[in-house]
């Protein structure tokens, strides 16, 4: 439970730097859209991505992981046509905006990682 609430955090943070710093990337909306988004977009990490990088693993393996990077787009994208106060105006848009993301929930992972490490230490 603590994995997928960090990862909604990572989503949160993530769309919000994607949102303040990419042009072309907007989220209208107050927290509670950041919230739903970041929920869904949790959901789509949990349930779909397993499934696109077992399909795609030969070209994850081939690209030496970096093919995760389009699946999140991909997922990334499907978030954008689910919402309408999300807009992806161009490639450029969602390229740096999956990047954003993809950092945050790699840092939120790393920090979810740490805070598991010391509450076994105690």
């Amino acid at each position: 439970m603590t994995n997928f609430l960090f990862s909604i955090l990572g989503n949160i943070a993530g769309l919000w730097l994607a949102n303040k710093y990419i042009e072309g990337f907007v989220v209208n909306g107050k927290i509670q859209d950041y919230v739903i988004v970041a929920v869904f977009l949790g959901l789509l990490n949990l349930i779909l991505k397993p499934i696109l990088k077992l399909i795609t693993s030969p070209l994850i393996l081939i690209t030496l992981g970096l093919f995760v990077i389009v699946i999140n787009g991909l997922l990334l994208w499907i978030t954008d046509s689910a919402f309408s106060f999300i807009t992806i105006e161009s490639i450029s848009a969602l390229v740096g905006s999956t990047l954003i993301v993809s950092a945050m929930n790699l840092v939120v992972g790393f920090l979810n990682k740490v805070y598991k490490k010391s509450k076994n230490a105690l």
